[in-house]
């Protein structure tokens, strides 16, 4: 049986969202770089509205797969950040 979901991509996802610090989270101007100046000020607005929840906003994406995956994109880059930081507090 085929697995899509990937269970420990899924749990690094839910670490980085409990445990993200300012400079690891999704803000304004990394929207507007991923998106533009535009559509980027209006996704944020959304994450924004949805408390900058992770499966609420793949969720708002719904059928715009390239645009879902920009944004999957940018928290894949935060959460790379997120990991290196506890990285560095476990050695």
């Amino acid at each position: 049986m085929n697995n899509p979901i990937n269970q420990t991509l899924m749990w690094r996802i839910v670490l980085w969202e409990y445990n993200r610090s300012m400079d690891e989270t999704l803000t304004e101007e990394l929207f507007c770089r991923y998106y533009g100046t535009c559509f980027g000020s209006h996704f944020y607005s959304k994450w924004r509205y949805y408390d900058c929840n992770f499966m609420k906003m793949v969720g708002y994406f719904g059928n715009s797969r390239e645009n879902g995956q920009i944004f999957c994109d940018m928290v894949y880059e935060q959460m790379s950040k997120y990991e290196q930081r506890q990285n560095k507090v476990w050695q």
